[in-house]
């Protein structure tokens, strides 16, 4: 099989490793805080920064507050109203970031406000991070009413406002397939059957494995977490699309990446094996923008030197 997948997140530490299994792209995403920062595209293969960088400040990123008190709050009217000041807050912030970027005769640069200037002339979109369905709906109102262009990340609970995304627009970026519901009385299997769930609903969406420090290590695996979606309910293609083509379109991407065609850059893999079946699969060769790749790794040196030490003790 011949793909290039592309990962929402990921970290330079484990990047040979990531790589070694077919991952060449990855969207490098701020953690921490309420509005943590600036996302940008980087290929997993370069000298430096500014040699992997691939397509810089895609989006700024929001990490919704909590809207849903946990289990163990005892007072859940103070816990609203936490909420309701951290929203207020929130929609003031932005409401004079709107104000300030169309203003064009500022004199004097806020550099904090000018950094939101892309969301508010579409050159930028904003993603939210928000799984409870509550959650959800609020991040699109919000987005709405500010009219800023708006990309749900995690969406746990997006198959119930399939209808609401589909009206405005929103992709989703799913954190993981290989997941436990949210509530006890939800179906055990949910998390796999959520792409199909979207797809079914013609959301676009894409999957993703985890965030921050919960899920770097992990993208990797990637592809086995789209291959776990083919067994409930997509089919292969569809599958594959949810790391190649899906992610490249709601990154902004798709004009030179994400699908094999003539004009588009040679970001690709050849797999021995089925590529989202972890038993078969194989990352024999691959190779960004039609440069070949070193797919060696520390684990796999490891690997190599103790298998050898193996063969050696039983002659």
């Amino acid at each position: 099989q011949v793909r290039s997948i592309i990962a929402y997140n990921t970290d330079s530490q484990v990047m040979p490793t990531v790589r070694s299994n077919g991952v060449l792209i990855a969207e490098v995403a701020p953690q921490g805080g309420r509005v943590p920062g600036t996302s940008s595209v980087v290929e997993l293969d370069g000298w430096n920064w500014e040699d992997s960088a691939y397509k810089m400040d895609i989006g700024i990123h929001l990490n919704w507050p909590r809207l849903l008190a946990p289990w163990w709050e005892k007072d859940k009217d103070k816990f609203k109203k936490a909420y309701q000041k951290k929203y207020t807050e929130l929609e003031a912030n932005f409401a004079e970031a709107k104000a300030y970027t169309s203003n064009t005769n500022t004199k004097e640069k806020n550099l904090k406000l000018e950094a939101t200037r892309g969301l508010f002339d579409k050159s930028q979109k904003l993603f939210i991070h928000a799984n409870y369905v509550k959650e959800i709906i609020e991040a699109i109102n919000f987005a709405k009413k500010m009219e800023i262009d708006m990309v749900l990340v995690g969406g746990t609970d997006a198959w119930m406002v399939t209808d609401l995304l589909k009206e405005n627009n929103i992709p989703v970026i799913i954190n993981r397939t290989h997941d436990l519901p949210s509530r006890s009385d939800e179906d055990i299997d949910l998390a796999f059957k959520l792409p199909y769930l979207l797809e079914q609903a013609g959301i676009l969406y894409c999957i993703t494995v985890g965030n921050g420090w919960d899920g770097f290590w992990d993208q990797r695996n990637l592809a086995f977490h789209a291959g776990t979606a083919a067994a409930y309910g997509l089919t292969a293609e569809q599958a594959l699309a949810t790391i190649t083509m899906n992610p490249a379109k709601i990154l902004g991407i798709d004009q030179s990446v994400g699908t094999l065609e003539k004009g588009k850059d040679a970001t690709l893999i050849i797999s021995k094996g089925d590529v989202l079946d972890m038993r078969s699969s194989i990352i024999e060769q691959a190779f960004i923008r039609g440069k070949q790749i070193d797919l060696n790794n520390k684990q796999v040196d490891l690997y190599k030197k103790f298998m050898g030490k193996y063969d050696l003790e039983m002659r």
